[in-house]
């Protein structure tokens, strides 16, 4: 066990069952770690009705069970997307952080906490300032490749001279571990527009942008945060090159689907592989909201269901394919704590409305068509075996 001075900021979205997941992981195992979670929980774009609210507040209230490390926040409409919860989160809760502070969103889970626990001892050490999963999220990638260019020539990351480092200057709220002193108050997490002709300070040189550019959540800070810190640890799900068997199971693990590719099976011991990977990234958890709530057949009406007959109608079955990946995910999530006496209020409403969801799918042949376009899915037993050992089963 390691000295506890980390915090956990949580971005979660009101859903019974990826939140008794995630208090259940707390309080086993990452209680270990962190001295306390601060959640910002939403509700989604659309109204919802007041005793569905009350009824979630009311759970997850009875998650947290008194203990005072936990605390959950409810915020307005305005603070609905990712962005800006996060600005709520460290607004609200930044003097009651520890001295490391792991960001965090609602489809994101810690598989392997003996890792994390290295990283905050890294951290504490002084060995670097920051653990972030590269991205990039800019419309203007001329930034991205100025960004990276400095990051070169002053040896920000640890492994400076890997061929799988400098991918991009920005990083993911999904997995992002801080030391709070690099980390102000007042910092902006949203999505941003830069404008043309803006000049943005980075690591000490002017950049003067030729053309307006978007960025998404975490971009902006990204890049203040980048000038004040020394040294950075680059955290990659796989081996960037995927020229070996270990990277190519982790690559379409973390992926949860095998596109154009028959060939590929995992290898035995990919049970074993899957206790050693640090995060799990399920992507966009958020279209799964509301599984718990039956409103008889009205479940197909979820934007989920219909834009997937949208995107069929039109041909886009790229996109069916990663909505029905998270439904795949989420619904053997559900296996790995089904019978758990927290989740029993719940559990009828979500075999009912997988039995629903099911039908559906079945009914639009969703086999056939991922199957015209040479796809298919990781085997959900890979992902509750993943699950169970997230809540120490």
């Amino acid at each position: 066990m390691i000295k506890k001075d980390a915090t956990q900021l949580l971005v979660s979205a009101a859903d019974p069952l990826l939140m008794h997941i995630r208090i259940k992981n707390y309080k086993r195992i990452l209680s270990n770690v962190f001295n306390n979670l601060f959640v910002g929980v939403a509700f989604g774009s659309k109204v919802r009705e007041p005793a569905e609210v009350a009824e979630i507040v009311n759970y997850f209230n009875y998650l947290k069970d008194y203990d005072k490390s936990i605390e959950f926040i409810y915020p307005l409409m305005e603070t609905q997307n990712h962005g800006m919860m996060i600005t709520h989160l460290v607004e609200n809760f930044y003097d009651r952080c520890e001295d490391n502070i792991l960001f965090m969103e609602d489809d994101d889970f810690i598989l392997n906490s003996r890792m994390l626990e290295t990283h905050v001892r890294a951290l504490n050490e002084g060995k670097y300032d920051f653990v972030g999963d590269p991205r990039g999220c800019v419309s203007n990638f001329k930034l991205i490749d100025l960004e990276v260019k400095y990051m070169r020539e002053d040896r920000v990351l640890t492994d400076h001279d890997s061929v799988c480092s400098y991918q991009f200057g920005h990083y993911w709220p999904t997995h992002f571990l801080i030391k709070k002193k690099f980390v102000k108050k007042d910092d902006m997490f949203r999505a941003y527009h830069f404008e043309p002709g803006e000049i943005i300070n980075y690591r000490g040189r002017f950049i003067q942008l030729d053309e307006e550019c978007d960025s998404d959540t975490f971009v902006k800070f990204s890049i203040d945060m980048m000038s004040r810190i020394n040294k950075g640890y680059q955290f990659n799900l796989y081996d960037c090159k995927l020229d070996n068997v270990d990277s190519q199971d982790s690559y379409f693990f973390h992926m949860g689907i095998i596109e154009q590719k028959p060939y590929v099976t995992f290898n035995d011991d990919i049970y074993d592989k899957i206790n050693d990977y640090y995060i799990y990234h399920i992507g966009s958890a958020s279209c799964l909201n509301r599984f718990h709530v039956v409103v008889e057949n009205d479940l197909l009406e979820n934007e989920m269901f219909t834009e997937i007959i949208e995107r069929v109608n039109v041909g886009d079955l790229a996109t069916v394919s990663q909505i029905y990946r998270r439904y795949h995910v989420y619904k053997a999530i559900f296996e790995s704590v089904k019978n758990d006496e927290e989740l029993k209020m719940f559990k009828d409403r979500y075999l009912h409305n997988f039995d629903l969801a099911d039908n559906f799918f079945r009914q639009i042949k969703i086999n056939v068509l991922m199957e015209s376009i040479g796809t298919r899915f990781v085997p959900s037993d890979f992902y509750t075996h993943a699950f169970k050992q997230i809540v120490g089963i």
